[in-house]
């Protein structure tokens, strides 16, 4: 997934993506790691200040892989806008 993303996105991460995956839907929504409760809708999560993906397991690979898709990619671009406002060449308008 993440070769695939880099060349789509052009942009390369610099470390590893701490992913935490829960056995069921259940943990997943009663995770003490963020500081809300989660709707049985929601399949993952990526938290903006601590970088961390979040998401249950239920049995389905294909389901699994398209929701880590989905939450990489907001890793990416979280990852990047972070990249940028870091960059010693500043944008001016």
């Amino acid at each position: 997934i993440i070769p695939t993303l880099s060349v789509h996105l052009n942009h390369t991460l610099t470390s590893k993506i701490p992913l935490i995956i829960y056995s069921s839907h259940q943990p997943f929504q009663e995770t003490n790691v963020i500081p809300y409760i989660l709707p049985e809708s929601v399949a993952g999560v990526t938290e903006f200040f601590k970088g961390r993906v979040l998401m249950p397991f239920d049995g389905s690979l294909s389901r699994f892989r398209a929701t880590l898709t989905h939450e990489v990619v907001h890793y990416f671009t979280l990852n990047k806008i972070k990249f940028v406002m870091r960059s010693r060449d500043k944008f001016y308008y």
